[in-house]
């Protein structure tokens, strides 16, 4: 059986003297027996040196530690040579199919040849370097039967007018940076938002606008490590009406591009994005831009809104007198403020749905009934370092600010807001 992965060696013939093992090499590990003696032997081939470093298993291994074997990680510790290998695998299966190997050896239980059995260490191995990036630009170059490496870092494919997503993508866990525009899909899976290290997702010039109203259109944004983990979502030129209020859970979003896509509002949350630095949306049918960006802070270091109408169009409440606040709206709030996780598998759906509907107050905090709202003009200079307007455009922009209560009504900071 052969293994594709890194291997660190580290030599504790030194360790007094911190001498530090080699670096991480594209390897490939071998089991099998050697020919002369019948012996099974590990054979470590490298990508950087010529000669091969051979381990017998038998009375040999000092310990395996399989602590992270999950995360694709294990160390053999070998007595002759005094070496420990670092192992670092893509596909956590055959990494557990090897480990196997070495575990059926010691306990004297007779392997077949091939497959998942003992290889020959005679065969002639070819050590290749992982690859990390594909581009995809014609469909002769699209990988149909051979699919995705699972080392791949960056994939992009565009101008394929792919109208369905290709659920192999999933497996990649060790994607960063994901282009997929210039195609026609409408929905994405669920589980785009489990990838653990994608930061960057590239979809302008697909179709997502055509689906964005059904249920579970967005569900991959919720996904628990795309909500951590993505910087950069690129959305342009997807006729999307409206997106979804959960945007604002995206806590490590730096920069939103929304640019030639049909929204008339932006979720109201968007100002709480404490990350966020640059935000894109200019040639939509924005009304007016939330209240919440107006507290924004630090303030974003590049705004673009130009080529919208800013009509103010937007329904206002008079001050009125606030009943006591539910025990529903106390908890959403509390869950809201501190940063909860919840969905579906956790909450009713009517109760998730009702939490998606806030707005968010002067103060900050979200409110469901606002006791007051208004349209303010502001200066966009003041929410942003720069920003991108037309020619002949005003830089003061229609704002609509909602107070949540009695005491932010009579909070001097609330009213001048709302002056």
């Amino acid at each position: 059986m052969r293994l594709n992965c890194t291997v660190e060696r580290r030599d504790r013939q030194f360790p007094t003297l911190a001498v530090k093992g080699k670096r991480p090499t594209a390897s490939v590990l071998s089991i099998g027996l050697k020919t002369n003696k019948g012996e099974v032997a590990i054979i470590h081939h490298s990508i950087t040196t010529k000669e091969n470093t051979s381990y017998n298993v038998k009375g040999n291994i000092l310990k395996v530690h399989s602590k992270f074997i999950e995360e694709g990680k294990t160390t053999i510790s070998f007595a002759q040579p005094p070496h420990d290998l670092m192992i670092k695998a893509n596909d956590v299966i055959q990494l557990k199919s090897f480990l196997g190997s070495i575990r059926s050896v010691l306990q004297g239980k007779e392997l077949s040849k091939g497959g998942g059995g003992l290889s020959s260490l005679n065969a002639p191995v070819k050590v290749h370097r992982p690859k990390t990036t594909l581009v995809i630009t014609s469909g002769g170059q699209y990988p149909v039967l051979e699919g995705f490496p699972r080392t791949l870092v960056h994939l992009q494919i565009n101008g394929l007018e792919r109208a369905t997503f290709d659920s192999r993508i999933l497996k990649l866990n060790l994607l960063k940076t994901l282009d997929l525009s210039n195609n026609k899909l409408k929905i994405l899976p669920r589980g785009l938002g489990d990838l653990p290290n994608l930061s960057e997702l590239l979809l302008a010039n697909n179709d997502l606008g055509s689906a964005a109203r059904q249920r579970g259109a967005w569900d991959w944004l919720r996904g628990p490590q795309l909500s951590k983990g993505l910087q950069l979502l690129d959305l342009r030129s997807n006729d999307i009406p409206a997106l979804p209020s959960f945007i604002r859970d995206c806590v490590g979003l730096t920069t939103l591009k929304l640019d030639k896509n049909q929204l008339t509002i932006l979720p109201s949350g968007i100002g709480k994005m404490s990350s966020l630095r640059e935000l894109y949306a200019s040639q939509n049918n924005l009304r007016f831009l939330p209240g919440s960006m107006k507290m924004m802070a630090p303030p974003l270091t590049h705004l673009d809104v130009s080529n919208n109408p800013f009509t103010g169009e937007c329904i206002t409440t008079q001050m009125i007198t606030m009943k006591p606040l539910s025990l529903k709206e106390l908890a959403a709030r509390c869950v809201i403020a501190k940063k909860i996780f919840v969905s579906e598998a956790i909450i009713p759906l009517t109760v998730l749905q009702f939490m998606h509907g806030c707005d968010f107050c002067a103060c900050g905090s979200a409110c469901f009934n606002p006791a007051y709202s208004k349209i303010v003009y502001s200066c966009i200079g003041k929410i942003a370092s720069s920003y991108t307007v037309s020619i002949g455009e005003s830089t003061h922009k229609p704002f609509r600010m909602s107070i949540c209560s009695d005491r932010c009504i009579r909070n001097k900071f609330a009213d001048q807001l709302a002056s």
